[in-house]
């Protein structure tokens, strides 16, 4: 999916806006986060290469999941605790 608008130059809200616009216009990073939900995934996050090529492709007028090959979601634990052998 291509998107057509722009927050170049504009202030830090219209920004922030335009960024969640273009996170969630990209079909693939939609559908992990979707699936996070589903999962109710609580803390986690996604690795920042995929949201900035989905913003520089944005920026170039290229569908939004062009030359992303892999998403990292990193699922935080916060209960889970590393043991000596497993360091």
């Amino acid at each position: 999916m291509k998107t057509n608008f722009s927050v170049y130059n504009q202030d830090i809200a219209v920004q922030m806006d335009g960024l969640t616009r273009i996170i969630e216009s990209n079909p693939m990073l939609d559908a992990v986060l979707q699936k996070a939900v589903e999962l109710e995934i609580e803390h986690y996050y996604v690795g920042a290469g995929c949201i900035a090529q989905s913003v520089w492709n944005h920026l170039l007028g290229l569908p939004l999941q062009h030359g992303i090959t892999m998403l990292i979601l990193c699922i935080m634990m916060p209960t889970y605790r590393m043991t000596k052998n497993a360091r």
